[in-house]
């Protein structure tokens, strides 16, 4: 799994929604609430604590922001992923690249962060009267980030495993927990001010109880959903990729043999050698991603994505969504690799130099996606 952008912080300010689906969908679950969420501000991101110089250590995975500080006291230093893009964004939303040697005044944004601090759930309950407490048969939970925080080299059903202990600890051993993971290509768990490890079981249980509160704090104003159809409908997208010469692949193989024999290749050098090696069988011809929409009456949507989508492009499909909850999981139906916004291309991370696909495919992506959640919406109406 990759190293991370800066860590997402929930808090607990939440609002709801939920409703009934008919029988014929359910199947003997005719009752369903969603409950929803937790945010943290817009734009929230690390920021200089004090006026100082920034230096710049790079490294083949990490990079180091050290600030020297204008009044003599010891350095403060970040140990950032390669991933997160130096930059801050003054009044006006212009942003501005941190580089090497600039200076920089107390209270000015570092590095930017984009994270997507929706937590989602849908519940689903036998049907009752208003009046009546049941505990939930089932529980759908979405969320953007990278399971990947215990490591190791066991199979580990990290933090979502954890998280559905702890619902099943409330709702009952019965109660089953569906864990959709959200647009999180160049996300995961690492919180650069966070003062304790970042790994092992300990971890995953913490960013499950911090996750499990937004639902049990949600959970206090849920409503019923108007029932409504369930459709469901899906697009095959055709994504570019590169087409490798030959004398491009005998390079790749030479740098990969090299791991071996010496002298060593950087980190970078082994991505681009092996996404090389990748794509070069299929001489250029696309590769088929399924893009499937899925919509529970004219109030909520799931959206399903081959791949590891980057948070952005998850973010603004949300908010083209005509449906009032748009549920976003990735890695379904297939896995495609990396799949960034045109931006993160120029910027030469590990997962932009990695992806299989080309600059332009996401957007390709959300833009089928749009036009699937706009029809089955209409159809609604």
């Amino acid at each position: 799994q990759s190293i991370g952008e800066p860590g997402t912080q929930l808090t607990m300010r939440t609002f709801h929604t939920g409703g009934v689906a008919g029988d014929d969908i359910t199947q003997g679950l005719p009752r369903v609430v969603e409950l929803f969420e937790a945010r943290q501000p817009k734009g929230k991101a690390p920021i200089a604590e004090t006026a100082g110089r920034v230096r710049v250590e790079e490294g083949d995975r990490t990079r180091k922001l050290v600030l020297v500080r204008d009044d003599g006291e010891p350095d403060l230093e970040y140990l950032l992923p390669r991933r997160v893009r130096l930059e801050w964004e003054d009044n006006t939303g212009v942003r501005h690249v941190v580089t090497d040697g600039d200076h920089v005044q107390a209270g000015q944004q570092l590095f930017a962060g984009t994270p997507d601090p929706q937590v989602q759930a849908i519940f689903f309950e036998v049907a009752h009267e208003p009046s009546q407490q049941v505990p939930a048969l089932a529980i759908y939970a979405n969320f953007a980030m990278h399971p990947d925080t215990v490591g190791g080299t066991k199979t580990s059903a990290d933090y979502p495993g954890a998280l559905a202990r702890l619902l099943s600890g409330y709702h009952g051993k019965d109660c089953i927990t569906l864990f959709g993971n959200g647009t999180c290509g160049n996300l995961n768990h690492l919180d650069v001010q966070w003062p304790r490890a970042q790994r092992g079981p300990e971890e995953a249980h913490r960013l499950a109880t911090l996750i499990g509160a937004a639902i049990f704090g949600a959970e206090k104003t849920q409503r019923a959903f108007v029932p409504g159809a369930l459709q469901v409908k899906s697009v095959t997208v055709p994504l570019e990729v590169p087409f490798v010469t030959n004398e491009q692949e005998e390079i790749a193989r030479n740098t990969v043999r090299k791991q071996q024999n010496g002298p060593l290749p950087s980190f970078m050098q082994l991505v681009n050698a092996n996404r090389l090696l990748d794509v070069a069988p299929r001489q250029g011809k696309p590769i088929e991603a399924e893009v499937q929409v899925i919509t529970l009456g004219k109030e909520v949507a799931w959206i399903a994505f081959p791949g590891e989508v980057f948070v952005e492009l998850g973010i603004a499909l949300k908010k083209r969504s005509p449906f009032r909850h748009t549920l976003i999981t990735t890695l379904a139906n297939g896995n495609e690799g990396y799949i960034p916004d045109r931006r993160s291309y120029a910027e030469r991370a590990y997962e932009a130099e990695s992806a299989r696909v080309e600059p332009g495919s996401g957007e390709k992506l959300v833009e089928a996606a749009a036009s699937l959640l706009a029809e089955l919406h209409a159809r609604e109406h």
